[in-house]
């Protein structure tokens, strides 16, 4: 797994050598740019850019807010297959039993 979103150097490693790539932003259309140039790289290198796994960190996301549904099912449409939240310092455990019990059911369904 190689992390980050650094166009020339970072996403052209993960096309040599990743088999996961974690974007740091879980912004769509920037997501959209960014697989876009993973893929010229992957062109470029003769790798298989579908056996790459993508996946997001969302951190500052949150998951009850009316927009993250539909921000996750526009990352699913260009192929992110995991996004990794952060917990919330003050409930940690609150936080991820909420998200566990409210959201988890609706992300499945994407």
């Amino acid at each position: 797994m190689i992390g980050g979103q650094g166009e020339r150097k970072t996403l052209r490693l993960v096309a040599q050598y990743a088999q996961i790539v974690n974007l740091t932003t879980a912004d769509p259309e920037r997501v959209a740019h960014l697989l876009d140039v993973l893929r010229g790289h992957c062109d470029r290198l003769g790798t298989d850019y579908d056996a790459i796994e993508k996946t997001v960190i969302a951190a500052f996301s949150d998951p009850h807010d009316p927009d993250f549904l539909p921000q996750m099912e526009k990352l699913s449409a260009l192929g992110i297959t995991q996004v990794v939240l952060g917990a919330s310092p003050d409930d940690p455990v609150g936080r991820v039993a909420r998200v566990a019990d409210e959201v988890l059911p609706a992300l499945a369904k994407i």
